[in-house]
């Protein structure tokens, strides 16, 4: 099963880039 690997490191990936944009935005303000 290297199907759940692979939805684990597209779960981080999601993760970071909404934290990033969040970091991003609020930066912003």
């Amino acid at each position: 099963m290297s199907g759940t690997a692979l939805q684990k490191l597209a779960f981080v990936l999601l993760f970071l880039l909404q934290m990033g944009a969040a970091l991003g935005w609020l930066g912003g303000l």
